[in-house]
């Protein structure tokens, strides 16, 4: 498995115990019925990944992004994480810098596993159908 798909896995695992954390300490108000995203960012400011999860909790537990944000950071254990830092940006993202080891081990990784890098068993040798959808609305349908 990637070392990136690892470290988002852990960072999603993370973030769920902290707000079950806060949950249980009465700092948040609601129940984990809503799913989130921990993805690399589109603008290299905004650190190496990224989640929504303040955003799309907001309406669960009717409190701002930014307070959702900041209890799930003070309630976050990074021991076991590739987490160096984390910041709030904008309405309430939280972005993570991840520590140079990450990158260090990604590497050593590629140059063990050479062309085997990146392959994956997901599909388990089933064919699957992959679609796209034209940007405009009107076009016609590619796959």
């Amino acid at each position: 498995m990637y070392n990136l798909e690892k470290t988002i896995f852990n960072i999603k695992t993370t973030i769920k115990n902290s707000i079950k954390s806060a949950i249980e300490k009465g700092v948040l108000k609601g129940d984990m019925n809503f799913d989130f995203e921990v993805e690399v960012p589109t603008e290299k400011g905004h650190g190496d990944l990224t989640t929504n999860v303040a955003l799309i909790s907001s309406k669960n537990f009717r409190t701002s992004p930014k307070n959702i944000a900041k209890s799930i950071i003070d309630n976050m254990d990074l021991a076991l994480t590739d987490i160096e830092k984390i910041d709030i940006a904008g309405p309430g993202f939280i972005n993570f810098y991840l520590k140079p080891d990450f990158f260090v081990n990604t590497l050593k990784e590629i140059k063990t596993l050479k062309d085997k890098y990146g392959i994956l068993d997901y599909g388990k040798n089933e064919k699957i159908m992959i679609e796209f959808v034209s940007a405009n609305p009107t076009g016609p349908m590619h796959m």
